[in-house]
């Protein structure tokens, strides 16, 4: 299968580099990577869940890149339409916003723990799609309207050649990649928790032997996985290693434990 879409794009014209990395992607199988659920990353080694988090990272930046490029292209491709006031004040306001859910995500507080004296339900739910509006508008919007109207309405000048015009478009994709990379793991991941985007609980695997209940951990070698008597395997008192086989003969139950996941 690998050997004909090889054979296949190479008829095509594609280049060789860009074959190599399609066909590794083909082999590494990223969409099953993607799509894992936690159990399986429960059970998969160390390296397969450092992979796989890589995987999923790469794709996620990929698209909020793309998605900045097309609202940028839609939306904002005419200089004539910037106003420098419009930008100063947006970026005060949405910056002042962020420091402040910044505050509260030091504090292990999220949009949950703010609106949780609040009755009503059609207030929760405005106000939740309030702080993703923000979340849009700082992330997307406010970046697409700067660069689209300053840099990547030149992409429409007539006056330029077809090269100065693949310039000006990949100096945008380079200036987005760079933007995205900067604030994923810090002000995106901030949203993320904020928002409920991602859980603060961590699930845990348990399995039963005897009367003891074991939380499991990861797989030190193929055939071997590690145990504690503890959710964090630095508070363990008590470590096991059982064989795959006889793990998997074992019902295993699903155990919520409150806690700030670090992923």
């Amino acid at each position: 299968m690998v050997e004909l879409v090889k054979e296949i794009l190479s008829k095509i014209g594609i280049p060789g580099v860009l074959i190599t990395i399609i066909i590794i992607l083909l082999k590494i199988n990223p969409i099953t990577s993607i799509s894992s659920s936690w159990v399986e990353l429960k059970l998969s080694t160390k390296e397969k869940r450092l992979y796989i988090r890589v995987i999923r990272t790469f794709f996620e930046i990929v698209f909020y890149v793309l998605f900045l490029l097309i609202i940028t292209d839609t939306f904002f491709s005419t200089k004539n339409i910037y106003r420098p006031i419009i930008a100063v004040i947006s970026g005060i306001i949405l910056l002042g916003i962020f420091i402040w859910i910044l505050i509260l995500d030091l504090k292990e507080k999220s949009f949950f723990d703010l609106i949780k004296s609040s009755a009503k339900k059609c207030e929760k739910i405005s106000i939740y799609f309030l702080f993703l509006l923000h979340f849009i508008l700082s992330i997307f919007i406010l970046p697409s309207y700067y660069v689209g109207t300053q840099i990547y309405s030149e992409f429409y000048n007539e006056s330029l050649t077809k090269e100065e015009r693949l310039g000006v478009l990949i100096a945008v994709i380079s200036l987005f990649l760079f933007f995205i990379v900067s604030i994923y793991f810090t002000i995106i991941k901030t949203f993320y928790r904020f928002l409920g985007f991602r859980s603060n609980l961590i699930n845990n695997l348990t399995i039963k032997i005897g009367d003891e209940t074991w939380y499991i951990f990861h797989p030190i070698e193929k055939e071997l996985f590690l145990l504690g008597n503890k959710p964090v395997i630095s508070q363990c008192t008590k470590i096991r290693i059982i064989e795959k086989n006889e793990l998997l003969k074992e019902q295993i139950e699903i155990k919520k434990d409150e806690h700030r996941s670090l992923i």
